[in-house]
C-alpha cells in the first residue's frame, strides 16, 4: 500500500496504451506501434505484469476504469490456470492454449501478481477471493521451481503477502518459504560465480537486478546473514560490467553478455531497465538496498 503522501505527490499516470492493447480476453502480446498485432496472441506472463500495473495504479489513484482492466486480466488468469494449478503461458487469438504448461517465469509472475491482488485492501472481495483460490491451486508447485528469476518473483510475491501473514495453500510460514527460495538462488550464485564473475548464471540477460534483490529480500525475512553477504558483490559486478560494456544499454533480448564480455548488450523492452528499480515496499535503512535503487542512475 502507498502512503497518502506518496499518492498526493505522484502524478496521475495514464494507461490508455495498455487499455488499447487489451481486448475482451486479455492483453495482446505484441503491437505494431500503437496497433495490436493479433498474430502473436496472448501470454500469461504479460497479463500478470499488466495486472500488477493495474493494482499499483488503482492503489494510487482509485480510477474505476483501471479496476475494470484488473478484472479483465484476472479473468484471463482464471482461464489460463490448468486444473492442477499451473498456468499455460501462450494462447492463440482464438483463446486456445498453445503449450502443455507455461514456463517457470510464467508461474512466478502469476504468483507475484495474484499475491499483490489478494493482499491489497483497496480491491473488493469479489476480486481478491478468486486471486486467493488461484494461489491455493498454484501453491503445491512453488517449491518445485528451480530457476533463479522465477524464484525472485516468488520472493516479491511473499513480500506482497506480509499483510496477510501466510501464503494461501502453503503450510510453511512466509519466513520459511523465503529461506527455501533464498537458498535456491544462493545455490545458483555459488555454482556459477568466481572472483572474476560474481553472478548467478553464465550470462547477463534480462531482469538482472531482480537476482541480488531477491537475496536481500530473503535476508529481510530471515535475518540470515548468509543471504546478505553475496548480493552486494553481485550487484557491484553487474554495475561495473554494465558501465564497461554499454553505459546506457542494459542487456536484453539480444542474448545478453557472457563471462568474456561477448554477446549483444542491447534491449528493445522497457522491462529491462525498469527491472533495475527497487519496489516501494522495501526497507530504506539498508545501504545495499539503496545500491539497487541507485542502479538506474548508474546505468
Amino acid at each position: 500500500m502507498f502512503s497518502l503522501k506518496t499518492r498526493k505527490r505522484t502524478p496521475v499516470l495514464r494507461l490508455d496504451y495498455l487499455a488499447a492493447l487489451t481486448d475482451h480476453f486479455g492483453l495482446y502480446q505484441h503491437a505494431v506501434f500503437g496497433v495490436p498485432d493479433p498474430r502473436h496472441g496472448y501470454t500469461t506472463d504479460d497479463v500478470a505484469r499488466a495486472l500488477l500495473v493495474t493494482i499499483r495504479h488503482f492503489e494510487l489513484f482509485g480510477k474505476p476504469r483501471v479496476l475494470q482492466l484488473a478484472r479483465r486480466y484476472l479473468s484471463f488468469l482464471q482461464w489460463a490456470q490448468r486444473p492442477d494449478g499451473l498456468f499455460h503461458n501462450f494462447f492463440a487469438i482464438d483463446c486456445k492454449p498453445l503449450d502443455e504448461v507455461g514456463s517457470e517465469d510464467c508461474q512466478g509472475r502469476a504468483f507475484w501478481a495474484l499475491s499483490a491482488l489478494f493482499a491489497s485492501s483497496c480491491f473488493p472481495r469479489e476480486l481478491r477471493e478468486p486471486a486467493r483460490r488461484m494461489l491455493e491451486k498454484l501453491a503445491p508447485h512453488l517449491l518445485s521451481l528451480h530457476h533463479p528469476r522465477p524464484i525472485g518473483f516468488l520472493l516479491e510475491g511473499l513480500r506482497e503477502l506480509v499483510p496477510e501473514g501466510a501464503v494461501p495453500g502453503v503450510e510453511l510460514s512466509i519466513t520459511e518459504c523465503a529461506s527455501i527460495f533464498g537458498e535456491k538462488i544462493l545455490r545458483h550464485y555459488r555454482e556459477h560465480s568466481d572472483p572474476l564473475w560474481r553472478w548467478f548464471d553464465e550470462v547477463l540477460t534480462w531482469g538482472n537486478a531482480l537476482l541480488p534483490l531477491a537475496l536481500f529480500t530473503a535476508y529481510e525475512f530471515t535475518e540470515d546473514r548468509g543471504f546478505s553477504k553475496q548480493p552486494e558483490k553481485a550487484l557491484n559486478s553487474f554495475l561495473l560490467r554494465s558501465l564497461w560494456t554499454a553505459c546506457s544499454s542494459p542487456s536484453g533480448t539480444g542474448g545478453g553478455t557472457g563471462r568474456e564480455g561477448n554477446g549483444r548488450f542491447l534491449t528493445s523492452s522497457p522491462l529491462r531497465p525498469s527491472g533495475c528499480s527497487s519496489p516501494p515496499s522495501g526497507p530504506r535503512n539498508s545501504t545495499t538496498r539503496r545500491g539497487i535503487e541507485d542502479e538506474p542512475c548508474c546505468l
